[in-house]
């Protein structure tokens, strides 16, 4: 496939993401000896911002994967580095990007602080108490 790394850190494509012993993640390029040692018993979250076929190739056992870009926009993003300009390629990946920070933005933040079933059912009752008297203070 012809495209361009879309985060800070590239995984190699001869190791295996189903292991999580550190020989089979210890290739992944970008990651110092101290984010290769981290474990899930650390109580540090990784998120890992390449696409998912990248992420799927190699990652670090705890990362979460919340992509920059998705496996066809990383395909285009290539072939336009590769066929046209590494600047063409940059305006059009920024432009994928623009429209999914929101969302990505919350993605993070579930990695960083997830919500309990019993929380997701707390803060729908209170979004819905919500609701009924905003509709009887209107009326």
């Amino acid at each position: 496939s012809s495209s361009s790394s879309s985060s800070s850190s590239a995984a190699s494509s001869s190791s295996s993401s189903s292991s999580s012993s550190p020989s089979s993640w210890s290739s992944i390029r970008g990651c110092t000896p101290e984010v290769l040692s981290f474990s899930a018993d650390d109580g540090i979250k990784i998120v890992d911002l390449r696409a998912p076929v990248e992420f799927d190739e190699d990652h670090h056992p705890n990362a979460v994967n919340v992509p920059l870009l998705d496996d066809d926009q990383r395909a285009i993003v290539g072939t336009l580095y590769k066929q046209v300009s590494p600047e063409s390629a940059f305006e059009t990946g920024l432009e994928f990007v623009r429209h999914r920070v929101e969302q990505m933005v919350e993605a993070i933040d579930q990695v960083a602080h997830p919500v309990t079933v019993e929380e997701e059912e707390e803060n729908k009752y209170s979004e819905r108490i919500r609701e009924v008297f905003s509709e009887v203070a209107s009326n």
